[in-house]
């Protein structure tokens, strides 16, 4: 402590001041206990007292904390009671709180990658269908190791992920297992059809998605302009696909689960989004690609590999089948 009664300690410098010049200077005691790594301050102190660390009367005297970390002035403000909480953290926290606007280049690029990605994935999909035809397998493939790669991540500190919680776990269930389900639909699509029938089948989804939205959500109704785009989007995958190869409706069933599905899913998730609390996107993706990972192994084992003959005709195909089997695969699993 200096004769002026300020305080310094590392990068942290606080300066206490009375409130009349017949007060007399008081420390704040035990602060040096409280005071944590990235150098405490206003919020550390607000702790210690609601902690009982520092007491009131360690406090009581003084109109101005000056709060210089870095040189930065972060308070100034009348003494604290207990219990209070200190104006410029509530101000940190919520500033924290805020979202984060993105900007119209940033949804732009975001929009283009997920265009490319998705056309990228169909293509290799019906590639890695030809020579790996397991659907449930391909399509659990595509999960697991984005579950595997994204905990990994989150746990070193490269990325922040919301931890697993088996309250959240339960809440993404049905979510996750819909889009589980939807996915397998669509590869069975891609595999007993082909591209053409899938894009057009595709373009069928914004409709019901819209009206669900609207019902389920409170979301405005599309205004008219909106359903002439959706028509134009349709009418034009249409038209592309009877000028290509055509629409092959052999595999109906699948096609009707995928429309049913898509909609329903795509509005379950985004209320999930808005009231389990999630922090990150990053979180969304390990909860969905875990719960969705372990849904498909018990799938695949159930359906495609319940009998030792798949198991074998698996094993011989990425065995045998080199390159020509394992780069659609991975491109697959990848790009999934």
């Amino acid at each position: 402590e200096d004769d002026d009664g300020s305080v310094v300690e590392g990068k942290v410098f606080f300066n206490f001041r009375p409130r009349s010049p017949n007060s007399q200077h008081h420390t704040v005691k035990g602060f040096d206990k409280e005071r944590r790594a990235l150098g405490g301050g206003a919020a550390e102190i607000t702790d210690a007292i609601e902690r009982g660390i520092i007491g009131h009367k360690d406090l009581d005297g003084w109109q101005e904390l000056d709060h210089l970390v870095g040189g930065r002035d972060v308070s100034r403000e009348p003494p604290m009671h207990p219990g209070m909480k200190h104006k410029s953290s509530d101000l940190t926290d919520q500033e924290e709180a805020k979202p984060r606007h993105t900007t119209p280049l940033t949804v732009a690029c975001l929009v283009a990658g997920h265009a490319v990605s998705a056309s990228l994935l169909l293509v290799v999909n019906k590639w890695a269908l030809k020579v790996f035809p397991y659907v449930w397998v391909l399509t659990t493939l595509q999960f697991l190791p984005t579950a595997v790669i994204v905990g990994v991540a989150g746990a070193l500190g490269v990325m922040q992920v919301d931890a697993l919680e088996r309250k959240k776990l339960f809440a993404f269930l049905p979510a996750a297992g819909m889009f589980f389900i939807t996915l397998t639909a669509g590869n069975a699509v891609v595999k007993h059809s082909n591209v053409d029938t899938f894009i057009v089948m595709r373009s069928l989804v914004p409709i019901p998605c819209a009206l669900l939205e609207t019902l389920a959500l409170k979301e405005p109704c599309p205004r008219p302009l909106s359903w002439l785009g959706l028509c134009i989007l349709l009418s034009g995958a249409i038209l592309f696909a009877s000028a290509n190869r055509g629409i092959a409706l052999q595999s109906g069933s699948w096609m009707l689960l995928f429309l049913v599905m898509m909609p329903v899913d795509a509005v379950l998730i985004k209320h999930l989004i808005n009231s389990t609390g999630l922090k990150t996107t990053w979180g969304l993706v390990l909860y969905q690609n875990t719960i969705a990972g372990a849904l498909g192994v018990i799938c695949t084992m159930s359906i495609e590999l319940s009998s030792s003959d798949a198991f074998a005709d698996v094993s011989h195909r990425l065995r045998s089948g080199g390159l020509h089997t394992w780069l659609p695969v991975l491109l697959s699993v990848a790009l999934g």
